[in-house]
């Protein structure tokens, strides 16, 4: 259902605007996080010994595939810096997994903010061009 409700929400879906997607991505990223972070902690940590559970793998595998495609695109434009894009969407939504995985030992728990954490993300890998002269 988590990963229906992403994909509803747009998900990953390109418009251009390579700010605008990747923080509509973060934000729907961070909600289900924050929903299910605990859950994704022990599916993570179980998922090594148990192959019976490797079924329920499958739906956040897609979102995973999804921003990878849609970071792909953005690189082939020449909007990102190329990079492995999985390497890309481990930077990009990793810190928001973790977050949502420690968030029981905080005592204030706070979601990231997703245009906050989409520049810091940009700043690191936005595709730079040279300038002539």
């Amino acid at each position: 259902a988590e990963v229906d409700r992403f994909d509803a929400a747009g998900g990953a879906r390109y418009t251009g605007d390579l700010r605008d997607d990747l923080t509509r991505v973060v934000a729907l990223y961070t909600q289900l996080v924050m929903r299910r972070g605990r859950l994704l902690a022990v599916l993570l940590a179980e998922l090594p010994s148990a192959d019976e559970l490797g079924g329920l793998i499958e739906r956040p595998q897609r979102i995973v595939r999804a921003v990878a495609r849609l970071i792909r695109r953005y690189q082939r434009e020449g909007a990102l810096e190329p990079e492995p894009p999985l390497q890309s969407v481990a930077a990009l939504l990793g810190p928001v997994l973790l977050a949502g995985v420690l968030r029981p030992l905080a005592t204030r728990p706070e979601p990231p903010d997703p245009s906050a954490h989409v520049e810091r993300f940009l700043h690191g890998r936005r595709a730079t061009h040279p300038t002539k002269g």
